[in-house]
């Protein structure tokens, strides 16, 4: 069993913090920009023994969800919290959309959003510059429509 803890903003998460940091500098270098007025949530995936599997950010601005993850460890744990909460995106609240960008080379990011029903929906190239080298960006989307709503959206 995963706990998923909200995590207050007052907590220090020097690490969590600059991974935020450099995915918003991705995002804002990219283009897509990050929305007006977001909704943000933040969470802690822990495991039963305590360990953290991993953390999960939530963007909400009307009816897309962006959401930002970073996987610490147990994989199939950390997939279980995702697929939770893509059910309760979609079961109690008025989103219509759940979008991931991710670096391309970022392949165990990808293969997790896709893993829980999330498809690539295109490939921005020499999108992202980090550390004065280009990267790929990939865009990634699960609509409301891609899923059985109520049974397990991840099949």
């Amino acid at each position: 069993m995963v706990e998923l803890k909200k995590i207050s903003s007052s907590l220090d998460l020097t690490e969590w913090d600059a991974y935020l940091e450099r995915q918003e500098t991705i995002l804002v270098n990219s283009g897509l920009g990050l929305p007006l007025a977001p909704t943000e949530h933040r969470f802690l995936c822990c495991a039963e023994d305590g360990s953290t599997c991993g953390l999960i950010r939530l963007l909400l601005n009307g009816h897309v969800a962006r959401l930002f993850v970073h996987c610490a460890s147990n994989v199939d744990a950390f997939r279980a919290v995702l697929r939770e909460i893509v059910e309760k995106m979609y079961t109690e609240m008025a989103v219509v959309r759940l979008q991931a960008e991710v670096v391309s080379e970022c392949f165990h990011d990808i293969r997790l959003y896709q893993s829980i029903g999330f498809r690539e929906e295109g490939v921005l190239r020499d999108h992202v510059i980090i550390d004065n080298k280009p990267y790929n960006l990939t865009i990634l989307g699960l609509l409301r429509e891609d899923i059985d709503v109520g049974s397990n959206p991840c099949k």
